[in-house]
């Protein structure tokens, strides 16, 4: 049965494979959502790991916090980008080392993964369909982690 609530239902395999967000112009970056089970999976990791903290009452410093979210962004949620290049116009290949370094250096583009995955009109079919009839055809993505399919 159709109901009034399936325009909220999402691509499970986009969301798992990542979807193509344009964080400025001629930059897109393949963004998994954060309802994907390799990320869900990855978020309970980590928690296990820092479970004797908090069970004491502690907290993570923000130093600690930053690290967690540049290591989801790069390690999880990224699964890899066209047009991001050096000044020169180089392309840079994608791998989880160079991502986890741009996240560093640069917060705001962490910041913007982070927030593109948890937006859910990201994983739409209809959506994405529609952005990639109006964009330029895609090339190829880059990965260094060999679990993106194109």
């Amino acid at each position: 049965m159709r109901t009034n609530l399936d325009r909220f239902k999402t691509d499970t395999t986009l969301e798992e494979q990542g979807a193509p967000v344009e964080i400025m112009e001629g930059v897109t970056f393949y963004v998994r959502s954060e309802q994907a089970p390799k990320v869900r999976a990855w978020m309970m990791a980590r928690f296990k790991k820092n479970r004797s903290l908090f069970a004491g009452g502690g907290s993570l410093s923000l130093a600690q916090l930053d690290k967690i979210d540049i290591d989801k962004a790069a390690e999880v949620l990224t699964t890899g980008w066209e047009g991001y290049t050096t000044e020169d116009g180089t392309p840079i290949p994608f791998d989880v080392e160079t991502a986890r370094a741009v996240f560093a250096e640069v917060p705001r583009v962490r910041q913007l993964v982070v927030t593109a995955s948890q937006e859910a009109e990201n994983y739409r079919a209809a959506e994405v369909a529609a952005l990639a009839k109006n964009s330029s055809t895609p090339s190829p993505r880059s990965s260094g982690t060999g679990d993106v399919a194109a």
